[in-house]
């Protein structure tokens, strides 16, 4: 059965394809339970996978891994960082980013959408335009800059740490 899966006569299949199929491989730096650190090494073994058809993207689930270690992002160039501030810092609660590489932005597909990150919208025919830059399109609702401002002060002690 696995044989046939390959079967070119398959609409789905690598030789009836016009564009790429994008993959995800997410793994945590860090396991939030045990400690266990994962090789970053992962990130370009899985990325040198990609052929014309098959395009790996890594994300990186770094919450648990920055607050105790540098992060080299050119020596390990994930294409999408999960950070959580709070586990950074003890504070603010809630805040976090996901950094995404520029060239991967387009490939975010957003299936919803309100709360800010549209210019325009209609109720008639359910047709909305989003924002352009990613920061604004790709977050809904009100940022939390009150928690924003107090990051300063969190990564001028990390740098005060070394």
């Amino acid at each position: 059965e696995l044989d046939d899966a390959e079967d070119s006569s398959e609409p789905f299949s690598k030789e009836n394809r016009s564009a790429p199929i994008y993959n995800l491989f997410a793994f945590p730096g860090e396991d939030n339970f045990a400690g266990v650190k994962y090789p970053l090494e992962w990130i370009r073994k899985i990325q040198a996978k990609s052929t014309n058809q098959d395009v790996y993207k890594v994300m990186l689930d770094a919450a648990a891994y920055v607050p105790s270690n540098p992060l080299d992002l050119t020596e390990f160039p994930a294409d999408y960082v999960a950070v959580s501030f709070y586990k950074m810092f003890g504070y603010p609660t809630g805040l976090g980013a996901l950094l995404v590489r520029t060239e991967n932005v387009e490939l975010m597909d957003k299936v919803f959408w309100g709360g800010g990150s549209v210019a325009l919208a209609t109720s008639d025919n359910d047709f909305h335009v989003l924002k352009c830059k990613p920061s604004e399109r790709l977050e809904d609702g009100t940022i939390a800059f009150l928690d924003i401002i107090a990051l300063n002060h969190g990564f001028n002690m990390l740098d005060s740490l070394g």
